[in-house]
């Protein structure tokens, strides 16, 4: 068992940012091979040395100093057998990254963690844009075209054959996905073992779009007003402070409630650049995508709303590894669709239907309208999706853009033998509507009734 609290001086030196003392720690040990002992040693359960933490510091010092007592600093791994690469990728310290390239030539870029991840892939599951366009423009880590990244970058070598974009997308990294797409556009068309595209992806996370985003009038004045520009939110310790000096001055209340606001403020910002990145990126996926060409494997046989991702509900989640020891905020949908277990995953147009997520339906039925005659395979089409989930804005914007078809879509049956009529009378996806009391909820329900756009012989 390793004695972590040999290490606790130098650690609690770097828990409180004193990087200096950190390094002084090191530098004082006159013995060279304690001195090396002492910095691969693990100072955390993970398994980070001192090597690992240094990055922490989000600048060159005390890395530059402490590298000059080792041999390899790439051979220094923690539990995940990361190397420092990735901890600075991870933490976005570029001058950390542009020290190690500059010391240790390109090669170590390569290198993979456990998890299949080399540090580009590690900095696009975190987020890391900066880090990502750097690492990116280093010699080798491109094809010889310069249009594609090396496939080492490009898919996580774990057996679920998942993206790059893929990660970048899940962790809800929008922007992060958008410059993914800059260097290269083929990850588009990538799938994951599941054959999920980034689309499909999307197409499940209602809450990065503003269409699923519910708020109350005081909340909508702001989102209207503000700008979606950069955020800075203030962090719990600082809030602490902020709070100490309030009490010493007697004015508590008052500057609690402005700095709440500007805190309420930030995050609503934080909210809509969320959601512009999001429809950005659903636009860019769009002009690629083909599934709703396809009819032979689309089931849409969908359970929800659930808290997972079509994905999660497959596959084992991959959020919690934790690469660096420490927290690593990979969020995920809030609310989206999951299927029978044996079932495949359906397109994006029937998914955002679905889920109600209007952005991506309008926008597909833009780019491609004759994708709104497409059909899963029990031969549903965008109106038995948008009556089974209650989805009436879907609903009604079939009917608005007046498809040349609109009438045939309205018309079919699907294999059950299910009219849009049928599935009316289906309660099987209903989630208890907006009205509250079941009286309400039943005078929503038979709203669908009159809405039915089914000649009188279908009826």
């Amino acid at each position: 068992m390793v004695d972590l609290l040999r290490m606790r001086e130098p650690y609690q030196r770097a828990s409180k940012g004193n990087w200096e003392a950190f390094e002084e720690y090191f530098t004082k040990l006159t013995d060279p091979e304690d001195r090396y002992r002492n910095l691969v040693f693990p100072m955390t359960i993970a398994k980070d040395t001192a090597l690992h933490l240094a990055v922490h510091s989000g600048r060159k010092r005390p890395l530059e100093k402490l590298l000059g007592y080792v041999g390899n600093p790439m051979d220094v791994k923690n539990v995940n057998q990361s190397t420092i690469l990735h901890e600075a990728a991870v933490n976005r310290n570029i001058e950390a990254l542009k020290l190690l390239i500059k010391k240790y030539g390109d090669e170590p870029l390569l290198i993979k963690n456990k998890f299949g991840e080399t540090p580009l892939f590690t900095a696009a599951a975190f987020g890391s844009t900066e880090v990502v366009k750097y690492l990116a423009s280093q010699p080798n880590q491109m094809t010889e075209d310069g249009r594609q990244l090396k496939d080492i970058h490009r898919i996580r070598d774990d057996g679920r054959r998942i993206s790059i974009l893929y990660v970048a997308i899940r962790g809800q990294h929008f922007e992060t996905a958008l410059e993914l797409l800059k260097l290269d556009e083929s990850l588009a068309g990538l799938k994951n073992k599941m054959g999920m595209t980034g689309l499909q992806l999307l197409a499940g996370m209602p809450s990065a779009f503003r269409s699923r985003y519910h708020m109350d009038l005081w909340k909508l004045f702001f989102y209207t007003y503000l700008p979606a520009g950069g955020v800075h939110i203030e962090t719990a310790e600082n809030d602490n402070q902020f709070h100490s000096r309030d009490l010493e001055s007697g004015q508590s209340n008052n500057c609690r409630c402005c700095f709440s606001l500007s805190l309420c403020k930030g995050q609503i910002r934080t909210e809509k650049r969320k959601h512009k990145f999001a429809f950005k990126l659903a636009k860019k996926l769009i002009q690629t995508d083909t599934t709703w060409l396809s009819t032979e494997d689309q089931p849409c046989e969908l359970e929800g709303p659930k808290e997972q991702t079509i994905a999660e509900e497959h596959e084992d989640t991959w959020e919690d590894h934790d690469h660096s020891g420490a927290v690593a905020n990979r969020s995920t949908s809030s609310s989206s669709f999951a299927m029978g277990a044996s079932a495949q995953v359906p397109s994006p147009l029937l998914l955002a239907a679905a889920a109600g997520i209007m952005e991506i339906v309008k926008e597909m039925i833009r780019f491609c309208p004759q994708a709104v005659a497409h059909v899963n395979n029990k031969n549903q089409n965008i109106l038995h999706i948008a009556t089974m989930y209650r989805q009436k804005e879907v609903f009604q914007v079939v009917d608005w853009v007046k498809v040349p078809m609109h009438s045939r879509l309205a018309q079919e049956v699907d294999n059950d033998g299910y009219t849009i009529l049928h599935h009316v009378a289906d309660m099987k996806h209903y989630s208890g509507g907006t009205c509250p009391g079941p009286a309400y909820q039943l005078q929503e329900e038979i709203q669908w009734f009159k809405v039915s756009l089914l000649p009188s012989c279908f009826r």
